[in-house]
């Protein structure tokens, strides 16, 4: 049994030169490796005692202050590699065992098994709320930003369209040409209601899947099971757009957690279930105040539906090492 008695506490940075010349410098880099050199890691200071569980025995004592500095430093976490390139690196390659453990399993107690089950690489966008400014994109021919969109003055007397070029870091990129004219609230409303668009979209599709099988949803339960790991991505106008992983395994049970689904159907069956699932749903918004319309909100034109080339034969033109490494950037939720 352990008694922690362990709080953060804020302590003063010695210098660099003042740190390699103490006495105290290998063991600070120990500790310091031990946390994989995180950028802003937690300071705790305290003790924390250990019995033995049955007689009650005192083990041993931990005490911070035989440490350097009088702290234990522990990793932030912090997901942002802005804020820490070293702890946002290990989740990424956390995230990206997980995810090729759903992919192809062998891995995280997931059979091998799954490489089999129909899987695709789904993309939902936001629609759009105006006119923004907008990159080439990388390796492609450099384009006029807004070429093809109407010629003239929009009603506040701003061109509705820009014909020059943008690398990908100017400034401009995904600001509106007209701030009159974009429609800011509806975006924010958007925003604020993606994830019942999602929930509506797994219900739809579920119901689609099952549908299209000539069943019952309930009766698709004991058959099948439509699978998502999902992430968020923030567009260079502010907008979230989606990225998802669609596996269609059996139905579970106690022996085999990940069968096969009992049907035959191709990746590109439930790509195609994906597609129309995402056109179907709406969701009905209330004005946020006096001066506000009701909206109905839903997922831009650009949706992309993508079955996971994952043996030399299959179709689909995205590879599971393509599809885990681009997700474990963004913060996931695995399959479930």
């Amino acid at each position: 049994m352990s008694a922690s008695d362990l709080y953060s506490l804020d302590v003063e940075e010695p210098t660099a030169l003042t740190r390699m010349l103490s006495d105290g410098f290998e063991d600070w880099s120990k500790q310091a490796a031990s946390t994989g050199f995180c950028s802003r890691p937690i300071r705790l200071f305290g003790q924390a005692r250990t019995f033995d569980r049955r007689s009650g025995q005192h083990l041993s004592t931990f005490d911070s202050r035989e440490l350097p500095d009088s702290v234990l430093y522990v990793r932030c976490g912090n997901r942002r590699a802005s804020r820490c390139p070293s702890c946002s690196h290990e989740y990424q390659g956390d995230m990206w065992h997980l995810l090729s453990a759903g992919v192809s399993g062998g891995d995280k107690g997931v059979p091998e098994s799954v490489a089999t089950h129909p899987l695709v690489f789904l993309t939902l966008t936001a629609p759009s709320f105006g006119a923004v400014h907008s990159s080439t994109r990388p390796g492609a021919k450099p384009r006029p930003c807004t070429a093809n969109a109407a010629p003239g003055l929009c009603e506040h007397g701003r061109p509705r369209r820009c014909t020059e070029h943008h690398d990908a870091d100017d400034s401009r990129v995904g600001q509106a040409l007209c701030s009159d004219c974009y429609d800011y609230e509806g975006q924010a409303v958007w925003q604020w209601r993606c994830p019942e668009l999602w929930r509506r979209f797994t219900i739809r599709l579920r119901r689609l899947v099952a549908g299209h099988l000539g069943m019952s949803e309930k009766a698709s339960r004991n058959l099948l099971r439509v699978q998502f790991a999902k992430v968020g991505e923030y567009q260079k106008r502010g907008a979230i757009h989606l990225h998802a992983l669609v596996r269609l395994d059996g139905a579970p049970s106690d022996d085999d957690p990940f069968p096969s689904p009992a049907v035959d159907v191709p990746a590109s069956w439930l790509a195609e279930r994906c597609l129309e699932a995402a056109r179907d749903i709406e969701v009905d918004a209330a004005p946020v105040d006096a001066y506000d319309s009701a909206r109905v909100l839903r997922f831009g034109r650009q949706v992309d539906a993508r079955p996971v080339q994952r043996h030399s034969d299959d179709e689909g033109d995205v590879s599971p090492e393509m599809v885990s490494a681009y997700l474990a950037k963004w913060d996931c939720r695995t399959f479930r």
